[in-house]
């Protein structure tokens, strides 16, 4: 979705939005909503992956650890072919390309702080993961805190927190899109994680209640395309979850695949389209029928690209986190009240934040 939005974004500046009006209109108002859908995903796949969460800072070591060394080989990777592009651009092209990153930017880009720092994006994309670093630093410290919340079991500490906290984030934040920090999109997470935990049976489903209540009257009072979106995933994921799906549910073999590459070609798709983008504007490429056609040569070159980094650096990193063994345990507490199992589900292994 996020791939075809930025296909159409490129395509808008040949004239195709004139003879693909209608499809181009809708990919580009819906495309971006495929942001949401992340967050809620991630969320769901996030508790997933902490079912054997102790409460020990080595144990939020271990999981931070895991959770980088599965992210950042690729993203780094992607980091460098981008900026390896702009200085093949600048050296082609020099009065049109961007400014050279120097230290600085290339550093905050790699410690997914650019955002934060307001320093420019080398990989259009990676604001987002500026976003899931905070998601996830934000929800082990609460997690890191429920355990020490005295005799009381850590859910009952938790649930509270994250529905106060994702109410909050709902209804006093602006749902606009590529903001710096993580509040704004806390609820979309919080969702995700309460659709698992409710569809494990061990928390109730009033929580989930409450917050699909808050989100509908949040919709009623300022209706917003982001937030529709968002909270209709939370109710098809746990839906799909419910109904033992979660197993058995195949979009077929063309799907699974993208679903495997979907991290690859996230990092990659933007480099790929400037790059052959700009080859067609410095060939005279503008009619609207043979740019159409490099259009969707770009995705099929972005696919082999994605393939590439997935097979040379993706598929060894998440070898290396599977390396970091999880040495905790479950405490009686925790896991009679979150009821995290040692089941891993298939579709959830397909999720880049669902490794460890």
């Amino acid at each position: 979705m996020v791939v075809l939005h930025h296909l159409m974004l490129d395509l808008n500046r040949y004239g195709v939005v004139q003879q693909l009006g209608f499809i181009q209109s809708r990919v580009l108002q819906y495309g971006r909503v495929g942001v949401q859908i992340f967050f809620v995903i991630s969320g769901f796949v996030i508790a997933h992956s902490l079912r054997n969460f102790d409460g020990t800072p080595k144990s939020a070591l271990r999981f931070a650890i895991r959770r980088q060394l599965r992210l950042d080989p690729p993203y780094w990777a992607a980091i460098m072919i981008g900026v390896s592009i702009l200085i093949f651009q600048k050296i082609l092209s020099p009065e049109t390309a961007l400014a050279l990153p120097g230290f600085r930017m290339i550093l905050a880009n790699l410690l997914y702080a650019h955002r934060v720092l307001q320093v420019r994006e080398i990989l259009g994309v990676s604001w987002t993961l500026c976003i899931e670093i905070q998601l996830y630093l934000v929800f082990i410290l609460l997690m890191l805190a429920a355990f020490r919340a005295g005799n009381r079991p850590p859910a009952s500490v938790m649930l509270p927190v994250l529905t106060v906290t994702a109410l909050a984030s709902m209804w006093l934040t602006s749902q606009a899109p590529e903001q710096a920090w993580v509040f704004p999109y806390w609820h979309y997470f919080v969702g995700g994680v309460v659709a698992y935990l409710v569809w494990q049976n061990k928390a109730s489903a009033s929580w989930l209640y409450i917050l699909f209540a808050a989100a509908f009257a949040r919709l009623c009072y300022l209706p917003d395309l982001f937030l529709a979106v968002g909270w209709t995933t939370v109710s098809l994921v746990y839906l799909v979850a419910r109904m033992g799906l979660l197993t058995t549910l195949s979009l077929g073999r063309p799907i699974q695949l993208l679903g495997t590459l979907s991290y690859s070609l996230y990092l990659l798709h933007r480099p790929v389209m400037t790059v052959l983008f700009w080859i067609a504007k410095k060939h005279g490429m503008h009619n609207w029928l043979p740019v159409t056609a490099w259009g969707c040569m770009t995705l099929a070159v972005s696919v082999a690209a994605a393939y590439l980094l997935w097979v040379f650096v993706e598929s060894p990193s998440m070898k290396w986190a599977a390396r970091v063994k999880d040495g905790s345990r479950l405490t009686p507490a925790f896991s009679s009240q979150l009821g995290f199992s040692e089941v891993a589900h298939p579709i959830l292994a397909a999720s880049p934040a669902a490794e460890g």
